[in-house]
């Protein structure tokens, strides 16, 4: 990379990515919604029933919090939001993780406090998760065999509790895992529902950099960073880094596996664009931390390009209308595209959700939870904050924590919460200098705090009335 000029630039914009976040709004409003149904289509032609989709919920609430869009098109994100949440509420309170920091129920968003269990029966003792399959899949690969890419995607799900919890058993769990990544050298085997666990496959490059960059951010050791790095680069194979004059939707197309599914259909020259955005994302919490390569141009470039598959709105006057077939599915892209035909491979429409995910990221306004630990500065103490807002400006002392909480809807005196792990019991709450009291049911109050002791953890809920508010917790 360093003797051809650096990683290249993006490839074109074909519009805006507030334009779009509109595309993507159509597919959740329209394209996908089932009416009477009041579930979504993720993926369109499939026999696939109908279903909540919690990213398609984030999205659109958030798109009313952030107040952008033409008055007719919110309404009807508002008609869509409510009629699909009353739909879920009616079969269960789990309306998804992110959504509940914004407006409950409170046991759905402290949900990953509670997975340790469940994890520590998936990992044997050397840390690995072994291959199981049933009679169909058992082609893939030896039962009891695993790869880089099958135990980081359960692994990361380890570091995940322990990113939200600051559980010292999750920490240890996860560190001992990564010492078997430490002796993989291959990407492999993260997708072997229907591809085999040892082949090449840039998802398991995805999950394996998640990992490492979750255990720096959980030790502050380097060598885990370095570790991250080093599989940063080993998904860059899998990304097309140029293209010719006559195939504009190429550069920063992703190719899922060097292989086949099911050893027949091959993915040589095909894009697989939902792989590499979660490469994509990858490279963004990376990026955080590391500076020796330009990672966030790595993402955009892959987000640009899938911006580039999805359909348009208006597929008459797109840019890139030779190249994207109007199936009349807007907000949504193929499942697979060939770099060679200069279209799709086959028809198969995705939910334009994850794009809008790392879009979101890109124009620095992610509305899902950020994990964010806070050091003393002796190094001996952690509290772990888990939020919807942006923290930053973080102190702790042995018997306070401060932070800033950066929300960025409009207008604001917005409600959401906040969780705080791994401190002891705070004596006092503040918002702004403004006291905050203890709840025994915080969701039933406009403003205050519980604290959960069998979880060593606080729920506050706040009205963010200023996009910069300070949050104190004096023990």
């Amino acid at each position: 990379l360093d003797s051809t000029g650096g990683v290249p630039q993006p490839p074109e914009m074909p519009y805006s990515y507030g334009e779009h976040i509109r595309a993507t709004i159509r597919d959740y409003t329209t394209t996908a919604w089932v009416p009477g149904e009041d579930k979504w289509h993720k993926t369109i032609h499939d026999s696939r029933e109908t279903s909540y989709i919690p990213t398609h919920a984030l999205h659109l609430m958030w798109e009313i919090q952030r107040g952008k869009l033409p008055a007719a098109e919110l309404e009807k994100v508002g008609e869509t939001l409510d009629a699909a949440i009353k739909k879920q509420l009616e079969i269960s309170r789990n309306i998804g993780q992110n959504i509940a920091f914004y407006r409950g129920p409170v046991d759905q968003l402290i949900r990953p406090l509670n997975w340790l269990a469940r994890l520590r029966r998936q990992i044997r003792d050397d840390g690995t998760t072994p291959f199981q399959p049933d009679d169909k899949h058992s082609i893939f690969g030896k039962k009891g065999d695993t790869s880089s890419g099958h135990t980081a995607r359960t692994l990361f799900d380890v570091f995940r509790y322990a990113l939200a919890s600051g559980n010292e058993e999750a920490i240890e769990l996860g560190l001992k895992g990564l010492r078997y990544l430490d002796s993989q050298v291959r990407p492999e085997g993260a997708q072997t529902w229907e591809l085999q666990l040892h082949v090449p496959d840039v998802l398991a490059a995805a999950h394996v950099i998640d990992c490492y960059v979750a255990a720096y951010e959980l030790t502050r050791e380097n060598k885990y960073l370095e570790q991250a790095r080093l599989w940063a680069y080993r998904g860059l194979p899998f990304i097309y880094l140029w293209n010719p004059v006559d195939r504009p939707i190429m550069r920063y197309g992703s190719i899922p596996v060097f292989g086949a599914t099911r050893f027949t259909s091959g993915w040589f020259g095909n894009i697989a664009q939902w792989n590499g955005l979660i490469y994509a994302n990858s490279l963004l919490g990376l990026a955080e931390h590391d500076t020796s390569r330009d990672w966030r141009r790595i993402a955009e470039g892959i987000i640009i390009s899938a911006i580039q598959q999805q359909r348009p709105i208006v597929h008459s006057t797109y840019k890139f209308r030779d190249s994207i077939p109007d199936c009349g599915h807007a907000g949504m892209y193929p499942d697979a595209y060939s770099a060679v035909a200069g279209t799709d491979a086959y028809h198969w429409c995705l939910s334009g959700d994850r794009i809008t995910e790392n879009a979101y990221k890109i124009m620095g306004m992610d509305p899902a939870v950020k994990h964010t630990i806070v050091w003393s500065k002796d190094g001996k103490s952690r509290a772990h904050i888990s939020s919807v807002a942006y923290i930053e400006d973080t102190l702790l002392s042995d018997d306070s924590l401060r932070f800033s909480a950066t929300f960025y809807a409009h207008p604001y005196a917005r409600t959401h919460y906040i969780v705080v792990a791994n401190i002891a019991e705070p004596v006092s709450v503040s918002r702004n200098g403004k006291v905050l009291n203890p709840e025994s049911d915080v969701e039933a109050a406009s403003e205050g705090y519980q604290w959960m002791p069998k979880r060593r953890a606080i729920v506050i809920k706040i009205t963010q009335d200023s996009e910069y508010v300070v949050i104190a917790l004096q023990s």
